[in-house]
């Protein structure tokens, strides 16, 4: 039994609020990134740049790496405390949430200690399974930064070796568009995009985990439209019951995942359905569809055109050629953890399909 519409739906226009709350959120880290460049300049305008090495060059070095790490840590700092207020947000609303699909008076929910939640957001990891890496929320809003103090340290030394002038250096590292403002910014924004959607999911499972009683598993959410990663286009629609045992994958799936979860439940609690929609955008723009309309059968209407760029010719071509379903497809695109498999990988799968649409 798939999840209700109403229970999509709910989820879905929720996504779309967590994009907008990590967009505003990202824009007031904006003052980390200004004092980020202002202390860099002030310490590179300090350099001599007529001597390639010396003490005084590596102290500079290793003063503006210091400056960048407590920067970082400032920035680390206030986002987990943003997080941790988000966090007692989402347990009220996943209980909202639940509440609007549960026949009334049928049940009273339970709702989790927001400390409870948090805790478990701190202590379960982020699963990226297209690296095979795996990290906890602390971590993840802290170490991102290492690789850019390495690069700003290069940055620096190969522009003394070039001859060039503190203002030249300063420029490539911190003018308008360049490593602070290009790099720097880029994964701010998907390190705060990345954490509030594991917030979010760890808030409604231990929702749900702690309704069990009603709640009988989850179904997987993705959005409708070109830019859902390959990861997430396939799980959109599958059920993952709590009975199941083995691997049940959860947002996010991969840095700035927009995917969600909607609730299963059981059907002695569940109000009656109702033909609720969800917003897609394909080749003829923004729409409305069916709640219960899932990535492929949906992806099987637009243009070729559409399909072609988002999942490429071939894989188009077999969606399209009417030899299999998008269930069907889905199997033969994915391995039994979801992962994306590679044409040739298909291509061992099913040879005849192959040879019968003649790609």
């Amino acid at each position: 039994m798939p999840a209700l519409d109403k229970s999509v739906e709910n989820e879905a226009k929720h996504a779309v609020y967590l994009q907008r709350y990590a967009g505003g959120l990202s824009k007031e880290m904006e003052p980390f990134l200004a004092k980020l460049k202002k202390a860099i300049n002030a310490e590179i305008a300090q350099i001599d740049t007529t001597v390639t090495r010396s003490r005084k060059f590596a102290r500079i070095l290793k003063r503006i790496e210091k400056t960048q790490r407590d920067i970082y840590g400032e920035f680390s700092t206030e986002l987990l405390e943003q997080l941790e207020l988000f966090n007692e947000h989402e347990v009220g609303f996943e209980i909202d949430s639940l509440n609007s699909v549960v026949l009334s008076g049928s049940v009273e929910l339970s709702a989790p200690a927001t400390s409870l939640v948090w805790a478990a957001a701190t202590t379960n990891p982020l699963i990226f399974p297209d690296s095979d890496g795996n990290t906890l929320l602390k971590p993840f809003t802290r170490d991102w930064s290492e690789k850019h103090i390495k690069r700003v340290s290069n940055a620096i030394t190969n522009g003394v070796i070039y001859g060039d002038t503190t203002n030249q250096i300063a420029q490539r590292i911190t003018g308008k568009g360049k490593l602070i403002d290009k790099n720097v910014r880029a994964e701010m924004r998907t390190i705060v995009r990345t954490s509030i959607n594991h917030i979010n999911t760890v808030a409604r499972h231990q929702v749900l985990e702690d309704n069990s009683d009603i709640v009988t598993g989850y179904e997987w959410v993705s959005v409708l439209d070109g830019r859902t990663s390959s990861l997430c286009r396939p799980l959109d629609g599958q059920v993952f019951y709590n009975r199941d045992k083995g691997y049940k994958p959860r947002p996010p799936r991969h840095p700035n995942c927009r995917s969600t979860t909607a609730p299963v439940l059981d059907k002695r609690y569940q109000l009656d359905d109702s033909s609720v929609k969800r917003a897609s955008s394909g080749s003829s723009g923004g729409k409305q569809v069916r709640a219960s309309e899932s990535y492929y059968t949906w992806l099987k209407k637009q243009s070729a055109s559409f399909q072609n760029e988002t999942i490429g010719t071939t894989r188009a071509a077999l969606l399209r050629s009417g030899r299999i379903t998008p269930e069907e497809f889905r199997n033969l695109t994915t391995d039994q953890k979801f992962r994306p498999l590679t044409i040739e990988q298909m291509r061992k799968k099913d040879p005849q399909l192959f040879t019968d649409v003649g790609v």
